[in-house]
């Protein structure tokens, strides 16, 4: 579906996911500590580049330091790019409806 991007960070996938299957739920990404997932980039650049593409919830299974780092840099982006910050908001709206309607 896309030559140039891994599904994690593709628009073209998530976009069909959407678009053409009609997928209204939460995309979650793969896990971004895997070698496979974060390739040349690192950790925050690939968080950013999934949450760009579409994805609503990002998986980490190793959270040290890493965490803190992902959510530094979400929320810098998130102060200058508007587009960014409406997605972030509606992706955590999205994810706290899903959780009050299971708790």
């Amino acid at each position: 579906m896309d030559e140039k991007n891994p599904a994690l960070i593709s628009k073209t996938v998530i976009q069909k996911l959407r678009n053409e299957i009609g997928f209204k739920g939460i995309i979650l990404s793969d896990d971004l500590d895997t070698k496979a997932s974060i390739r040349h980039d690192s950790i925050e650049d690939m968080a950013i580049k999934a949450l760009k593409a579409g994805c609503n919830y990002l998986l980490m299974a190793d959270v040290d330091d890493h965490i803190m780092r992902v959510a530094d840099e979400i929320q810098n982006l998130m102060k200058t790019d508007n587009h960014f910050f409406k997605h972030v908001s509606n992706s955590a709206n999205k994810i706290r409806k899903l959780a009050d309607k299971y708790s």
